[in-house]
Parts: structure tokens; sequence; C-alpha cells
């Protein structure tokens, strides 16, 4: 019985969340495809869309590939990570250089 009550219950509030994100909309933003290393030039195939409620703004992101393509990463990011103006490098910029551009927590900046 208490099995039963609890799956309604999760089917009930499954229901309210699927009817929150469409009320509330959905837009795509630019994410890696799988985990990327720094200093890569980004490719098509390193570039995936992904879903991102609209009412929660991510500053510094991207909704169209072409955007980023070509720019190199200044670090590595993860799989399905959204790609933000802070994760890349300039275009056309060696990947030495980005990896100069890497912060080290180590290190004493004085």
């Amino acid at each position: 019985m208490a099995a039963v009550l609890a799956g309604m219950v999760t089917y009930y509030f499954n229901l309210r969340v699927r009817a929150s994100n469409a009320r509330h909309g959905m837009i795509q933003i630019v994410a890696a495809a799988d985990e990327l290393p720094a200093g890569i030039p980004l490719a098509t195939n390193d570039l995936a869309l992904v879903e991102w409620p609209s009412s929660l703004s991510l500053p510094g992101s991207f909704s169209k590939t072409e955007e980023v393509l070509g720019r190199p990463l200044t670090h590595s990011v993860g799989a399905k990570q959204p790609i933000l103006q802070r994760d890349l490098g300039f275009l056309g910029k060696s990947p030495q250089a980005c990896a100069r551009l890497q912060f080290d927590p180590m290190k004493s900046w004085v």
C-alpha cells in the first residue's frame, strides 16, 4: 500500500514539474558534447545544444554553435557543461597561449 501511495505522489510531482517547465519555456544553449581539454579549438563535433530554462538567465552563454567554432578553450570543461564567454580564448590563439592563460590556484598573484 505504501509503495502504491509513494508511486502516485511521485507521478503527481513529476507532472507538476513538467507543466512548470512547459509554462516557463526552455531555450537551447551551446554546451560541450563530451569532456574537452584546455587549448583545443572547438569543432562542430565538440559541441551540443542543451535545453535550459528561459527563466534562469546564464550570462555569457551562446545560442548558436557558429558563435564558438574555432575558438580555443582556456580550461577544460565537462560533458554537457554550458560553454560560456569566460571559457573561451580569442579566435586564432594557439593552444600554447591558451595553456598560459589557465589559472593556477597555487601561484601567488601579487
